[in-house]
């Protein structure tokens, strides 16, 4: 999935679906039923013509136990979500005055804040929205999370899971499979519990307890009329056994499918295993920290593909991976391409492509070695990195040729450019990077009324947008700010 953090938790089921008649937004228009989705999962998401946005970002501290309501009066409405009609190359039109013109309100409740989350299955967009709660001592409970949908045209707005409790070591997802969509989430007590939606229903298919880590399939992007590949309709998930003498024993590395069932063990270790994510048939996880990974050919195996024996935490020796990213497979043949890591010899930073039988240098031309570097994102052929004391956002191209021998893929070549010199996805303390194909999003506090609205690049910098004083590519404000 994206590469963000969600605290999220204490998941608290609501068998009972809010309706709520009053304030109802009835919006004309919209994308058509069978357009593609790019973007699920973060602040914004795209369908057809219309992007789908969280507006602006509020610190959920700030707010008290009646705020956040569905009401066309609330003050947090501001912080909602909204959507507009992209021009013709996907960008947005806007006024003489440099803001966005005909944007439209969705949902009067809160979008944007530090676990923005928001998805399109069907005609329904699900989000994430804080509230606080009172507790017997006098006292509030702050930065509770609130899963809701609402359609498409704004109507048929619904409450559907209350989140009771957060933490740092707490996540969740939202993935649509055969028609159902799949909440998955572990919370601040280890406990594993996904959620079946169909309709109007809702089943609780799978409860989990000292679950260490889960991922399901990355599924940013929806194309009607594909299939999903059975590998991708589980929830993978690491725990750690427990000995007949009551001691801790191996860790595991197991998997359930979605809609529930009898729990497969795929891999054992006494060493630490992890899982990092289920992209393109393959399911990615470190065990003491080296990665490795399982399609449908090996699963049944202990022997996993490793990709370089180098840990992508620090060790004795000091040298390491100190970041890396897992490419994103081939169209239609879905082989694994491997992967891209920050290598560090205790001195210096080189970014190395790895598929498990070689390592081949980049050769980026970084001018100063000793200067750390973050991956942000891949996506397709890409992927997007910063470099310490640089502003700048950097935008690798990565070309790869296929061994008819191997059947596997290597990299021939790669090119890396700007696409955006003061860049930065930093907002209160919270690291908010999203995008899709064509586009990167990030909180922006700018002049004004100083609240940190959504603001977008476009990532092809024929579509980007010309700072024509200062000759940068600088992103713009997408939405509506206050009154």
């Amino acid at each position: 999935m994206k590469k963000k953090s969600f605290f999220l938790l204490s998941f608290l089921l609501v068998f009972s679906i809010m309706l709520f008649a009053c304030n109802a937004i009835t919006l004309s228009g919209g994308p058509d039923a069978n357009d593609t989705i790019y973007g699920n999962g973060g602040s914004a998401v795209v369908k057809g013509e219309y992007i789908y946005f969280a507006n602006a970002f509020i610190d959920y501290n700030s707010l008290g136990i009646n705020d956040n309501k569905y009401d066309d009066k609330s003050p947090q409405k501001i912080y909602g979500i909204y959507r507009a009609k992209l021009n013709n190359v996907g960008g947005v039109d806007l006024n003489e005055d440099g803001n966005r013109e005909g944007a439209e309100l969705l949902t009067y409740n809160v979008g944007g804040f530090a676990y923005s989350n928001i998805y399109i299955f069907g005609d329904y967009l699900y989000y994430a929205t804080p509230y606080t709660q009172p507790v017997s001592s006098g006292s509030e409970t702050k930065g509770l999370v609130r899963i809701d949908r609402v359609k498409l045209n704004g109507t048929g707005h619904e409450e559907l899971y209350k989140i009771s409790s957060y933490g740092a070591d707490a996540s969740f997802d939202l993935v649509e499979i055969d028609g159902s969509v799949y909440i998955v989430a572990l919370d601040t007590n280890d406990k594993l519990v996904t959620v079946k939606v169909q309709g109007g229903n809702k089943q609780e298919t799978i409860n989990l307890d000292a679950i260490t880590s889960f991922k399901v399939y990355e599924q940013n992007n929806i194309i009607i009329g594909n299939s999903i590949n059975d590998f991708n309709k589980y929830v993978y998930y690491t725990k750690r056994l427990t000995t007949s003498a009551g001691q801790e024993g191996d860790y595991v590395l197991c998997r359930r499918a979605l809609s529930g069932g009898s729990e497969s063990q795929l891999y054992r270790s006494a060493d630490e295993i992890l899982v990092n994510c289920v992209k393109d048939g393959r399911v990615y996880f470190t065990v003491g920290g080296v990665l490795k990974s399982f399609d449908k050919t090996n699963i049944n195996s202990q022997n996993p593909k490793v990709y370089t024996d180098l840990p992508v935490v620090s060790g004795d020796s000091g040298v390491y991976l100190s970041d890396y990213l897992v490419i994103d497979g081939s169209v239609g043949g879905n082989l694994d391409r491997g992967i891209v890591g920050v290598f560090y010899d205790g001195a210096n930073y080189s970014l190395n492509y790895y598929n498990g039988s070689e390592l081949k240098p980049l050769n980026l031309d970084i001018e100063d070695s000793t200067k750390s570097i973050t991956l942000l994102a891949t996506q397709g052929n890409e992927f997007y990195y910063q470099i310490a004391d640089d502003t700048s956002l950097y935008k690798c191209v990565l070309n790869f040729d296929i061994s008819t021998v191997t059947n596997s893929y290597t990299i021939t070549d790669a090119s890396s450019s700007v696409i955006a010199q003061e860049f930065s996805s930093d907002v209160n303390g919270n690291d908010m990077l999203d995008f899709d194909q064509d586009r990167i999003y990030v909180y922006y506090q700018g002049t004004g009324d100083g609240k940190p609205y959504l603001n977008m690049y476009m990532i092809n910098t024929n579509y980007a947008y010309l700072d024509e004083e200062t000759g940068n590519y600088i992103c713009r404000y997408i939405g509506v700010k206050q009154e």
